[in-house]
């Protein structure tokens, strides 16, 4: 029988081999376990199979300093600079683009405005005031070409264009299926 290699004092990464901590079966392979202490403090045990590969180089602390350093690096940058950038126009969770506007009076907290509504303004010259609502004519919010867009002056005007809507529809639906 092959007698086990000692690495006890041996460094692979951060971690310092301290024991032999014991033998493993995995797929029916023998795996060696080797008690190692991490340059942080923290003692892990892993295979021998693992540090030589490289594969594990620490008892985990280096994997997340480094998903701490990246998440810092995206919060502290915004726009373009941001690694995980798009281009600044994305869909949020209601179905609208929206647009990145860091500049724009109007843009939500991460800097984005929606689409439909910078299209608006564009056509109509002047900022909208947060009231006036624009409105798909076609139902379709991604659809944001200007002869598909309305403004209302307000929700309440809005709110009643869909209950005329929806009259004219059901009215619509019900001579249809008169015989």
């Amino acid at each position: 029988m092959k007698e086990r290699e000692n690495l006890i004092g041996r460094i692979f990464g951060r971690l310092t081999i301290v024991s032999f901590s014991h033998v493993s079966v995995q797929s029916g392979k023998k795996r060696h376990k080797w008690l190692c202490r991490c340059e942080c403090g923290n003692m892990t045990i892993t295979s021998r199979d693992n540090l030589i590969s490289g594969s594990t180089k620490s008892c985990g602390c280096y994997q997340r300093e480094g998903v701490v350093q990246r998440m810092k690096a995206f919060r502290t940058k915004d726009g373009p600079s941001n690694p995980l950038w798009t281009g600044g126009r994305v869909e949020d969770h209601r179905g609208y683009f929206r647009l990145y506007r860091k500049e724009h009076p109007n843009h939500d907290c991460n800097g984005y405005v929606a689409e439909h509504r910078i299209v608006m303004e564009n056509n109509i010259g002047r900022y909208l005031r947060p009231e006036e609502i624009v409105h798909h004519i076609d139902g379709n919010k991604k659809n944001n070409n200007i002869s598909n867009l309305v403004l209302f002056p307000s929700q309440r005007e809005h709110r009643l264009c869909h209950l005329k809507q929806k009259k004219a529809f059901s009215m619509q639906g019900c001579t249809v299926t008169k015989v």
